[in-house]
């Protein structure tokens, strides 16, 4: 019987070569990979994952950036306007007008659509019509903490609103009722909105009007309900 083609037995079935030859006219040899080359591959890929980690991460920060710095401080000042019985009340403390506020406050944070922030602020109201002595402002002076949201991004500017929480102790020159000293420590809240505009690398402005609503007692005994709403501007200097 004559030999079959090459590459079959005497019998027609493929003939495949030994384990550790090359099968030649079929498939190329590949030899076996030496352990040193194994690891260059792996440390060419750890390297590229290095590289596009370090690619991302300014993208990330410039996208958080427009939210707003991770460590802000804001000087702020403005006009205090009372609202409600404080401003035509004719209750003990009662009837006052607009007047000066300025405060300082910081943010942390920045993550997502959160800010946190806290301050220290003082509101001078005037008293004339209360029974203070002429030219003697209400001092209220108080402490806020609270979390700004971010309702959206448009560039360098992001409006946002807040809420918080106040206390305030109200310094009183003395009115009709009352006498001079310092209110006892009141506690209530905030709901602000602003509009943080970037205005540099460092720099921004963040006009906000703020509501404020505090029930504290003055000197003698009497109540005094602090509704006020506060317009202002804030320089702000960020990290």
């Amino acid at each position: 019987m004559g030999r079959g083609p090459r590459g079959c037995n005497g019998h027609g079935a493929l003939a495949l070569p030994a384990t550790g030859d090359s099968i030649h006219g079929y498939l190329p040899s590949s030899p076996p990979r030496h352990p040193t080359q194994a690891r260059s591959v792996l440390s060419y890929r750890t390297l590229l994952s290095a590289l596009s980690v370090a690619l991302l991460l300014p993208a990330a920060a410039s996208d958080a950036s427009a939210q707003g710095a991770a460590l802000t401080v804001e000087a702020r000042g403005g006009a205090a306007i009372p609202l409600s019985t404080l401003a035509d009340g004719t209750g003990v403390g009662e009837g006052t007008s607009a007047g000066p506020v300025f405060g300082v406050e910081i943010t942390l944070g920045s993550a997502g659509w959160r800010t946190l922030y806290a301050g220290f602020s003082q509101a001078r109201f005037n008293c004339d019509d209360a029974g203070c002595p002429a030219g003697d402002p209400y001092v209220a002076t108080g402490v806020n903490v609270g979390v700004r949201m971010a309702l959206a991004r448009m560039g360098g500017v992001v409006p946002w609103i807040g809420v918080g929480g106040v206390t305030t102790r109200v310094e009183s020159p003395g009115v009709t009722g009352s006498p001079s000293g310092v209110s006892e420590l009141g506690f209530g809240g905030e709901l602000a909105a602003g509009l943080y505009v970037r205005a540099g690398e460092t720099l921004a402005f963040n006009p906000a009007v703020r509501y404020t609503r505090v029930s504290t007692e003055m000197p003698g005994g009497a109540s005094l309900a602090l509704r006020y709403v506060v317009a202002d501007l804030a320089l702000v200097v960020a990290w």
